[in-house]
């Protein structure tokens, strides 16, 4: 027959052994584990800017990059044209004029698909 004290002193044991269990297994540092998921979206190509569905804001932008208009420069072009078909935006950028008279060189005509972003120079 066992005695009390063997049983309390099991359970005294138990219950130590799970506590310390808890306590080592909860204060433990962690590594951060980053788990990656599928996207939607197909990944950015090296000639598109813009992920996703791309609205008249975004497609002249695009238009500007894709011509070789410098963020922040002091000669911006201005917008000649911005059609909105099926597909994607005819975007027609050149030159702002000036007083000595229109400049013949820079700008062009360039489609921005609508769903990717990805741009196409037509003509300079």
């Amino acid at each position: 027959m066992l005695s009390s004290r063997s049983v309390v002193l099991s359970a005294f044991w138990f219950l130590w052994a799970g506590w310390t269990f808890y306590y080592v297994d909860s204060h433990r540092p962690r590594g951060i584990v980053t788990v990656t998921t599928p996207s939607l979206l197909p990944p950015p190509q090296p000639w598109c800017g813009v992920r996703g569905p791309v609205d008249s804001i975004a497609a002249e932008v695009q238009a500007r990059r894709a011509l070789g208009e410098a963020a922040f420069d002091s000669n911006t072009w201005t917008l000649y044209s911005l059609n909105d078909v099926e597909r994607g935006f005819l975007v027609g950028v050149g030159p702002r004029p000036t007083l000595d008279g229109p400049t013949l060189d820079g700008g062009g005509l360039v489609w921005v698909d609508r769903a990717s972003g990805c741009v196409m120079v037509l003509s300079r």
